[in-house]
């Protein structure tokens, strides 16, 4: 959901989903750093962060962002400069 929208701290390259498989084959969701998905570890670390951690705080922030009629208003009127381009 967030792919390439989050950002490491490190390097400011976008974070990609990654899966890991815990104890008993339970699979995790996290974003790491696309840089160190790709490259490895000469590039930059994984900043590794839970992906239901990330996506709920992103969800509270719409949430938030969407309950003001200013920021709504301004949300609008940019994609619908945008859908004219």
């Amino acid at each position: 959901m967030l792919s390439g929208l989050l950002k490491c701290p490190a390097c400011g390259h976008g974070m990609v989903p990654a899966r890991s498989k815990g104890a008993g084959g339970k699979s995790y969701r996290y974003y790491v750093c696309g840089q160190f998905h790709n490259k490895g570890k000469s590039v930059c670390r994984s900043n590794m962060m839970p992906a239901d951690i990330a996506e709920d705080q992103v969800l509270q922030e719409l949430v938030k962002a969407a309950s003001r009629p200013d920021i709504l208003r301004q949300l609008v009127d940019k994609i619908n400069v945008n859908a004219m381009r």
